[in-house]
């Protein structure tokens, strides 16, 4: 169970990562230049797993306020799926 949360929550994170889209490139520490890092501008970058390979990695760059919003879709997105679940499909659960 924790195994597939993970991956409605890893998914919601891929989807949401061509959100940030600029018409001028610009480095990470250029875009961060006068921001705190809990700024919801601040921009982060994280490696992510690649689904279907055990090695591969991909970096996704988003602000904190676009990495909030992932989370947040990522966990109801997942908590949808658990309550969506049949009462009783489960041995011993009534």
């Amino acid at each position: 169970m924790t195994k597939f949360i993970s991956t409605a929550l890893a998914a919601g994170l891929l989807l949401a990562a061509p959100s940030y889209a600029q018409t001028e490139k610009v480095s990470v520490e250029e875009a961060n230049e006068g921001l705190e890092r809990d700024d919801p501008n601040f921009l982060r970058c994280k490696r992510m797993k690649v689904i279907g390979s055990l090695t591969k990695r991909k970096e996704v760059c988003m602000t904190n306020r676009e990495w909030e919003e992932a989370r947040v879709r990522g966990r109801s997105g997942a908590r949808a799926i658990v309550d969506s679940g049949m009462p009783g499909a489960l041995p011993g659960s009534n």
